[in-house]
């Protein structure tokens, strides 16, 4: 019969290897408590750094996206036409031909006047020009008037003057110039040997000149208050107004000539203002029929456009 084996000492071998075992684990354990912490602060900094880095470059990104949002058009509209030297009377470059010397009338034809930011005439011959076309049948002449054309007829006139908004120009390709070409062009085919047709679109700095890039052309949204700044200073220098009553001094209501002004967007913004200067005590009661159909626009007949307040609109005044 077998004896059991006694039990293992303490202080032998075995015991001693065991407790090592045991010692190894505990300390193992403590290391990983004491370590977990420390990787935890780390990887907190490590957060805490990124924050700061996302932080700055949104900082950053903010300043120069408002920077640019505010600053970069005002600096382009900086690069606008100078104005013409000559603002009282026309003076042609030389070699280019007088307005004086076109013989008329020309019919059907677009007269653009270009005005600068402040309301100055780009070219001030423009301005005579358009004069010249609705006065040349008068009775009594000046030997500076135009040549006559010698079939021309004396129709009554039908004067449609034409102010641009936002985003278009007096650049002969855009949309808004061509389509008042055409639209003139029709318009006098419809009346020919009945009115004569003139058409004046009226020209400022309401675009970046960027349609041939359309990429870039979709910045011009960031324009909207710069443009509105400048519409608002060409309303204020009353130029606007002056055009349109020489325009009206010249029409003749027993003759039957009729004067219809068109504004878009910020150009009616600008005309509504401009027919606001007028005299009310006009004689020919120019501003009363501006101010008739004023009237109607404003209230809610779709005469106005969303980059307005709802007021502006077309004005048409005409005999009656």
């Amino acid at each position: 019969m077998l004896k059991p084996e006694p039990p293992v000492a303490s202080g032998t071998p075995l015991s001693g290897l065991l407790r090592s075992a045991v010692d190894s684990v505990k300390n193992a354990s403590s290391a990983a408590l004491r370590g977990t912490p420390r990787f935890l602060g780390l990887l907190l900094r490590k957060f805490i750094w990124l924050l700061r880095v996302v932080r700055n470059f949104v900082a950053i990104g903010a300043v120069v996206f408002i920077a640019g949002y505010v600053g970069i058009p005002y600096l382009i509209d900086a690069l606008d036409s100078p104005r013409d030297p000559h603002q009282n009377e026309c003076v042609s470059p030389a070699g280019t031909a007088k307005p004086n010397q076109t013989p008329r009338p020309t019919p059907g034809v677009v007269k653009d006047i270009r005005l600068t930011n402040a309301g100055a005439f780009v070219n001030r011959c423009e301005y005579s020009d358009v004069l010249y076309e609705l006065n040349w049948d008068r009775e009594i002449r000046h030997p500076s008037d135009p040549p006559v054309k010698p079939d021309a007829k004396k129709l009554p006139k039908l004067v449609v003057l034409y102010i641009h908004g936002w985003k278009h120009s007096a650049d002969h390709d855009d949309p808004d110039h061509e389509e008042f070409v055409k639209f003139i062009g029709e318009l006098a085919k419809r009346h020919d040997g009945k009115k004569q047709l003139v058409g004046v679109y009226v020209g400022w700095n309401a675009s970046w000149h960027l349609a041939s890039f359309k990429v870039l052309d979709l910045l011009q949204n960031v324009t909207f208050w710069s443009k509105k700044t400048i519409a608002d200073r060409i309303a204020e220098s009353a130029v606007v107004t002056k055009i349109i009553s020489a325009i009206g001094a010249m029409k003749n209501r027993e003759h039957g000539d009729q004067f219809i002004a068109i504004g878009h967007s910020f150009g009616a913004r600008i005309l509504f203002a401009a027919t606001g200067q007028i005299d009310l005590r006009d004689r020919e009661g120019t501003s009363r029929d501006i101010r008739r159909l004023v009237s109607h626009c404003a209230g809610g007949n779709g005469c106005s456009h969303p980059a307005e307040s709802g007021i502006r609109g077309f004005h048409v005044h005409g005999p009656g």
